[in-house]
């Protein structure tokens, strides 16, 4: 096991002065020739004198020292051209090689780059054209829902100067922010109430129009109905006076500004809430433009008391849709 060994040592040995061979004489090569001069500057000269004097028998060429100087040096020096030109050979193939990957690296990086650039783009249409199904969707749902007030409207022969809106109570729930503290991330929820808007009718085309969607479940006449539930008992009605209307709307929690930009400024307001297993999911709204609006509400209660199921119904449905869609940066 031993001699083994040993004889692997020495096979790494010889292979290492050979791959080294080239390199060890190109680093010493001037100090040999310089120390060879030196020693065989006498035995040259007298190298010479033999082939110069015919006198001087040419064997004694075998024994001068500058004679096995120059036979050794023939002998080596080929291969140590051989393998000068093998390793320049090689280094060209490796750097030609590193060049070829590069040029390819590049390549597949551009045709990567051109190919995930088609894939986002392709992404995004297919978000683009899902958004628009989804938001055809909700417009079909609410279509379908103004379309269900219009029967009521008729029921209730109300004149193109009222309209019926119907809400529905949702939860949006923002993105979690992380706030640092402490070097501590905490996550914090925030959700807040509104009042959604799912259909809409008047005779009036122009009443019919959704200017806002959504209201805060604390603001205006709607938001009073589900802060103070009794007041539904009663019709709400503000000033004919511009300005006392838009005083009184800024008491309803309605911003004078938001008021002022109301296409339908209504004077007169019934609501109804509409329950799901006791709990409050939705209000119909009935304006009207006419000042303190006689409105007859054991009728009102009764259509729409007939109808409380459907509209339920309606307000999951549209529910539905909507969580399926973007909500102002928000879910539902």
């Amino acid at each position: 096991m031993s001699v083994s060994n040993d004889d692997s040592k020495l096979v790494e040995i010889i292979k290492k002065i050979e791959s080294n061979c080239f390199d060890f004489y190109k680093l010493y090569e001037s100090g040999l020739l310089f120390i060879l001069g030196i020693i065989l500057t006498g035995s040259t000269a007298s190298f010479i004198e033999i082939f110069r004097d015919n006198k001087i028998p040419l064997k004694t060429v075998f024994y001068n020292p500058s004679f096995y100087v120059l036979f050794f040096m023939l002998l080596i020096y080929p291969f140590i051209t051989i393998k000068y030109l093998r390793k320049k050979k090689k280094e060209d193939n490796r750097i030609q090689k590193l060049e070829h990957d590069n040029i390819s690296f590049k390549k597949t990086n551009e045709e990567q780059s051109i190919e995930i650039q088609s894939s986002n783009a392709n992404l995004n249409e297919a978000q683009e054209a899902i958004t628009t199904i989804k938001d055809r969707h909700l417009y079909e749902a609410q279509e379908v829902t103004s379309s269900f007030l219009g029967h009521l409207f008729a029921q209730l022969n109300f004149t193109p100067y009222e309209r019926i809106s119907l809400y529905m109570l949702i939860k949006i729930d923002r993105e979690p922010l992380n706030n640092k503290k402490d070097s501590e991330f905490t996550k914090k929820k925030s959700s807040k109430d509104f009042l959604h808007i799912f259909g809409r009718y008047s005779s009036n085309i122009e009443f019919k129009e959704i200017s806002r969607p959504r209201f805060s479940k604390s603001e205006g006449v709607l938001g009073r109905t589900f802060s103070n539930p009794d007041s539904v008992e009663n019709p709400t009605y503000l000033s004919e006076n511009l300005e006392e209307y838009l005083k009184e709307s800024k008491e309803y929690g309605i911003n004078i500004g938001d008021a002022r930009e109301f296409c339908m400024k209504s004077r007169s307001f019934y609501t109804y809430l509409i329950s799901e297993n006791y709990d409050r999911v939705g209000v119909l709204l009935c304006e009207s433009m006419t000042v303190r609006k006689n409105f007859e509400t054991d009728k009102i209660n009764e259509v729409f008391a007939k109808h409380e199921d459907l509209i339920v119904q309606l307000l999951n449905y549209n529910r539905k849709i909507l969580k399926e869609t973007n909500v102002d940066g928000g879910k539902l």
